[in-house]
């Protein structure tokens, strides 16, 4: 039996500027289960972060209804604050500047409801995110990167939590802690149990972490599923992509390869593929591979802004 965490049922949100309605959020519905990473996925400006904020009771919706562990967004807020994680996108207005990184994580714990053992034992486990060198230094003098940490950290001080909202929590880092941070994230949900919902631009991010997807445009989730199930909406095919250091117009026009790129639907061409390109000696210049989830994302949002 599932075990629902977030639902929303036709949710909305509209703005007015100078005017004219804005429809930020067009008839949202969808369910998060415990104990999964949940992906929101999509161009900017498609809603994915206008939701986020709905959920951890940073805004108001306009229609629909919307729960978090069976709490109504709109009566229950003080509750759901309880029980959520969140970083968002605004780190550099996220932490007090003449405070270190460790001190705006115990102010957090303090105001969390904490206890300080507890939340300096906390920090110390969380450390297993990154370098965390820079915890005894001014929030002020931190890079991005160590500010987008101590940020993505405070979201994880609360084991108490059910949900943990991430919005873009690997942007601005390095790729080691980038890729210490994917880690923990799958840890954290394995062993303590948590629930994930990662907001994400990052197609690898997003195909190697989440269990389910929603994929958004336009302020409307316009597929949702497994990574697996929304790469189905592409024929079988593969992907074959030529990158000639001096391009020989006579194998061009074989191939009818412009620019350089071609897709297969037929699998058993492939060899015939193979075989031209071996007749000019370039074989080693060629990439064989299936579809992604980036090919799926092209896809499906490039037909949808068609409509």
């Amino acid at each position: 039996m599932r075990d629902t965490i977030v639902t929303t049922t036709t949710v909305g949100k509209t703005y007015v500027s100078r005017g004219t309605q804005i429809h930020a959020l067009n008839n949202v519905n969808l369910t998060i289960d415990k104990g999964e990473i949940f992906g929101f996925l999509g161009p900017n400006g498609a809603g994915k972060t206008t939701l986020t904020k709905i959920l951890v009771t940073l805004l108001k919706k306009s229609t629909g209804g919307a729960f978090v562990s069976q709490y109504d967004v709109d009566k229950d807020a003080h509750h759901i604050r309880k029980i959520v994680g969140y970083q968002g996108q605004d780190t550099e207005r996220s932490g007090y500047l003449r405070f270190t990184a460790r001190e705006n994580l115990e102010l957090f714990g303090r105001l969390r409801g904490i206890p300080k053992k507890e939340a300096t034992e906390r920090i110390e486990e969380l450390q297993t995110i990154g370098n965390f060198d820079f915890l005894d230094k001014y929030f002020v003098a931190l890079s991005i990167g160590q500010r987008q940490t101590t940020i993505v950290m405070r979201a994880f001080l609360d084991e108490k939590a059910e949900i943990v909202f991430l919005d873009e929590p690997t942007r601005g880092l390095d790729p080691i802690t980038a890729l210490q941070l994917r880690t923990f994230i799958q840890t954290y949900v394995q062993e303590e149990g948590g629930t994930i919902v990662l907001v994400s631009h990052d197609m690898y991010e997003v195909e190697s972490l989440c269990d389910h997807i929603a994929l958004f445009n336009k302020g409307r989730i316009i597929n949702q599923g497994t990574p697996t199930d929304i790469k189905k909406v592409l024929p079988s095919f593969y992907k074959i992509t030529v990158t000639l250091p001096s391009p020989d117009k006579s194998l061009i026009e074989e191939l009818e390869l412009l620019p350089y790129e071609i897709i297969i639907e037929n699998v058993h061409h492939v060899p015939d593929i193979l075989q031209i390109m071996k007749k000019y000696s370039v074989e080693e210049y060629i990439e064989i591979r299936k579809p992604t989830l980036e090919d799926a994302f092209i896809q499906i949002v490039g037909g949808d802004n068609h409509d």
